[in-house]
Parts: structure tokens; C-alpha cells; sequence
């Protein structure tokens, strides 16, 4: 079955390379729906189809206000944290003819007209509302007459098992490989209500970085830390999920400090209280939102410079794990090496 390709990555690949890859997998897709034609009743169907995706999180599982209010594309674009963008929001419903009461409540409890002609409305006047982006190519399953999926549901989904603050990871990780089956519904349904009450804390956490002015600019990068005893701080001790508010405060940030799209953004978070451990993640500038193979090296440079206690020890080398007390002399020698 196709790999699903999470909306938030999608700027690390080039966009004919997203392109490429959607046209390689069609085949598959193809097949795929001829075989489940030939041999499952229509109950137990799983259709796979290409479509043209909304750029919000978890809409059709939440309620369309939740979505837009916390997604990184729409919240960043209209400003949701202010009063003005807040304002410009609901104008962006009014002019779509949708009632306030229909976005208020589930995806799925809203009346069929609404819902069937959504993404058509918001294509409409996007542009209008600087939403030029709103849309992208992907694949959405249909799980018989019931379960609508798209590819970015089941990364939120599988991403939040994984990363369950409730969970040992052993377990969470099986969790998350259950999921994977259409077999599993109520994990895929867990795994979705994981995933907003993550989306939740990450919205609540910029908003409070922002209203606070916690976020400082110190030549080369920029940088925040998330500070022990924040509500929702056990979400941040996971690598996804810090790397995800990193990128929605960089998002945020620099719609008033326009000069920060060409710097990288680092942000940290408390990982173990008791053992004095800290999270910290880099990202690339928004002006250069590649692959981040560069923080690997200016991170192991830095540690090496200050004998820093720090442990490499995940997939992507611009996470690292290193001893609270560390960090501030980290930092300074990142600032030193200017290796950005």
C-alpha cells in the first residue's frame, strides 16, 4: 500500500519530486482497488483515491473551527491568535455561507451540503484570504461505507500513538503499528484523539510564546525553550511533536520579524526533571526548508567544543538529548561556530 506523506514534511521535498512519487505509487493504487473489487464485499471495502487535500489538520475527524484555528497553514496565514486575525477568520466562514454553529460542531455532524462542497468553497476564496496554498495532491482512503482517511490522518495518527506521553514506547510503538491495519479502527480513532489534544497543546504553547515575547534572536539562529512546569510540557519530551511546535512557532514568528525567514530556529524542552535532561531541536530557515543534515554536524560540533553530556541517539540527527545544565554553554557555542 502507498506510504503516506505527512503535510508538515512536505517541504522537505522538492515539489516535482512529491509530484513524481504521487504518479509512481498510482499503479499500486490501481491494483490495489481492482483486487479489493474482486475479492471483499462492499461493507469491507478499502477504495484508495487521489484527490486534492485540504491543508488541515485532522478536519474531518474535529470540527472545521478546531481545524482551521489550529492548523499551521491557515492559523500562521490568517493570524488566529489575534484578535484582528480571529476576526478575519470568521469573515473567511461568513463569505463561504457557513454558519458559525455548522463549524462548531463535529465534521461529520454537519449538514451534507456543507460538507460535500467545502473544499470547492474554500478553493473559491482562498486567494482572497491569502490561503494560495491551501490545497495539495493526496491519496484518501475510504474504508466502506463508514471510515474517511486521507494520508495525513494516518501519519497524525500513527506520529501520536508513537509519541503518547500516557505509553512506554515499546508499547506505543505496537499501538501504532496496529493502527496500521483496517482491522483496528478504535486504535485509529485513539490515535486521532491523541493527535488534537497534541495540535491542542502545540497551539496553546506558540500562543503563549508569542504573547510572552519568549522567543529571542541571537545573530546566527533563534531559539526558545520551553520552560518545566508548562502545562501540556510532557508532549514537548517527544521528538515529532517538539519538532512540530518548532516549526509552527518559526511559522508564526516570522509573519512579524521578517528577517527570521533566513535564520534556523532552535527550540528545547525538558525531557527527564529527575535526571536534569533537556530536548533540543533544530530546524532549517523557512527560506531554506530542506533536509537538515547540517544541524547534525553544527549540534555534534558544539558538544564536542564544550564536553557538553549529550546523546545522539535519534533518527534525525537535529534532535539530541544533553544534560539541562549544558545547554546554555551549548548554545553559546553554536553561537560561536556560526556553523548555520
Amino acid at each position: 500500500s502507498p506510504s503516506p506523506i505527512h503535510i508538515s514534511n512536505l517541504r522537505v521535498l522538492c515539489r516535482e519530486r512529491y509530484v513524481t512519487d504521487m504518479h509512481q505509487l498510482q499503479p499500486d493504487v490501481i491494483r490495489h482497488n481492482r483486487s479489493e473489487d474482486e475479492t471483499t464485499s462492499a461493507v469491507n471495502t478499502m477504495r484508495i483515491t487521489f484527490d486534492n487535500e485540504l491543508r488541515m489538520v485532522l478536519y474531518r475527524h474535529w470540527t472545521l473551527y478546531d481545524s482551521l484555528c489550529n492548523s499551521e497553514y491557515t492559523a500562521c496565514k490568517l493570524k488566529v491568535w489575534t484578535m484582528k486575525g480571529h476576526k478575519k477568520l470568521l469573515e473567511f466562514l461568513a463569505d463561504m455561507g457557513l454558519p458559525l454553529s455548522q463549524c462548531k460542531q463535529k465534521f461529520s455532524a454537519m449538514e451534507v451540503q456543507y460538507r460535500e462542497n467545502l473544499k470547492q468553497w474554500i478553493d473559491d476564496r482562498a486567494r482572497k484570504y491569502g490561503l494560495d496554498d491551501v490545497t495539495y495532491g493526496s491519496f484518501i482512503a475510504q474504508f466502506g461505507y463508514k471510515h474517511k482517511l486521507c494520508a495525513s490522518d494516518m501519519v497524525y495518527c500513527a506520529t501520536a500513538l508513537i509519541e503518547s506521553p500516557e505509553r512506554p514506547f515499546s508499547e506505543a510503538f505496537l499501538n501504532a503499528l496496529d493502527a496500521l491495519s483496517r482491522n483496528n479502527m478504535s486504535k485509529v480513532q485513539a490515535g486521532l484523539e491523541i493527535a488534537k489534544q497534541q495540535q491542542t497543546a502545540i497551539v496553546a504553547q506558540v500562543r503563549n510564546f508569542i504573547d510572552t515575547h519568549q522567543v529571542v534572536c541571537t545573530g546566527p539562529f533563534i531559539y526558545a525553550y520551553v520552560e518545566e512546569g508548562t502545562p501540556s510540557v510532557k508532549y514537548f519530551s517527544k521528538p515529532m511533536t517538539l519538532c512540530k511546535l518548532a516549526r509552527f512557532l518559526r511559522e508564526s514568528w516570522i509573519i512579524s520579524n521578517k528577517r527570521a525567514k533566513d535564520l534556523p530556529f532552535i527550540l528545547s524542552a525538558p525531557l527527564n526533571v529527575s535526571e536534569g535532561t533537556c530536548l533540543i531541536a533544530g530546524i532549517p530557515p523557512h527560506s531554506e526548508d530542506t533536509h537538515r543534515s547540517e544541524f547534525t554536524r553544527a549540534f555534534q560540533h558544539a558538544a564536542d567544543r564544550i564536553q557538553a553530556r549529550a546523546n545522539f541517539n535519534h533518527f534525525d540527527g537535529s534532535v539530541i538529548e544533553m544534560k539541562m545544565e549544558d545547554r546554555g554553554k551549548f548554545f553559546d557555542a553554536l553561537t560561536a561556530l556560526s556553523a548555520f
